[in-house]
């Protein structure tokens, strides 16, 4: 289900939050929206579900203006994970996942079928089903949420910042199993973070926001390397490395330091793998990296300096094989 933003604008409190915000999503695209805090992130996907209307342009999703959706319709559409989780306090874990099915009409038999697909989907433990949410723990409690979103199985699905209140281990374990769900693979999903390994993990393309204005969509790799705004350049470079070496995790390569045949004296870095060229490339599409491997060389040696040696390097060679990717 593709959702596109034509010219949109949005005032919070005499705020202009969102100005002149145009972007197309289509259809199973992964996208991050990315930004300083107040950049208009979460009041974009605020617009998308209905809880905001745009003061000036439009929004569409599968063509049709948002405006012409019953709210109803609309919230079996898209699914919504907070961060504060949001919970019905009132409401035992089984009622709160069970809220939407039920509002689509769905009789009891369907929603226990569907309740228990999702606990093993999201490994929660059956004993759960019954207790309040301040009796479980954060995490727990997200997973709840994100079986709540996902529970009429809806073609689009809103994540903001849906881990950012776990803590740094926990959030790297309940991420990693988040990102293997068979259940997103076709799925709309727009993701707000801050965090920059998160979104270059998940996102085919992160659109950063500033001051309200979308100022680049692209490529992680290409933010990562090629950023077109100076608040972008700030943002990313803390983690520049943790995000390169990601996509080189990523496409399954390991970082090679090799003498060049014109000047053995000097050295190149190269991304050498049990792969050919076609086939890394192949398979770097494939796992959604930009980055690949040429051939396999046998006398490469590993090569593991300081973290800004590998940087340099890195950045090097991306720049000197880009045009060569940019053909295939």
């Amino acid at each position: 289900m593709n959702i596109v933003f034509e010219a949109v604008s949005k005032r919070l409190g005499g705020t202009l939050v969102l100005h002149d915000f145009s972007l197309s999503i289509a259809s199973g695209e992964k996208i991050a929206l990315m930004g300083l805090s107040g950049s208009g992130k979460t009041t974009a996907l605020k617009l998308i579900n209905g809880l905001l209307q745009a003061d000036t342009g439009q929004i569409t999703l599968e063509g049709r203006p948002l405006a012409s959706y019953p709210i109803y319709r609309l919230r079996h559409q898209i699914g919504y994970v907070i961060q504060q989780v949001g919970l019905f306090p009132h409401f035992t874990v089984r009622q709160n996942i069970a809220v939407v099915p039920r509002l689509a009409g769905w009789r009891k038999p369907q929603i226990d079928a569907r309740l228990a697909e999702l606990l093993g989907l999201l490994r929660l433990d059956e004993a759960l089903l019954d207790r309040f949410p301040h009796q479980l723990s954060g995490g727990q409690a997200q997973r709840v949420g994100i079986a709540r979103a996902l529970a009429v199985d809806p073609p689009v699905l809103l994540l903001d910042e849906p881990f950012a209140a776990l803590d740094p281990i926990y959030k790297a374990e309940i991420w990693a199993e988040f990102l293997e769900l068979p259940a997103l693979r076709h799925k709309t999903i727009l993701l707000v973070s801050h965090d920059a390994t998160e979104s270059a993990t998940f996102a085919q393309k992160i659109a950063f926001l500033h001051e309200g204005k979308l100022v680049q969509i692209d490529s992680p790799l290409n933010i990562l390397l090629q950023p077109k705004h100076p608040t972008i350049e700030r943002f990313f470079n803390p983690h520049r490395l943790e995000v390169a070496m990601h996509f080189v995790k990523l496409a399954n390569l390991v970082p090679w330091l090799l003498p060049t045949e014109a000047a053995p004296s000097t050295q190149k870095l190269v991304f050498g793998g049990e792969h050919t060229f076609a086939q890394a490339w192949r398979k770097a599409e494939e796992s959604r990296a930009t980055l690949l491997c040429i051939e396999h060389l046998p006398n490469a040696q590993p090569f593991f300096t300081t973290t800004t040696q590998l940087w340099n390097a890195f950045e090097a060679y991306w720049q000197s094989q880009k045009v060569a990717f940019a053909t295939h």
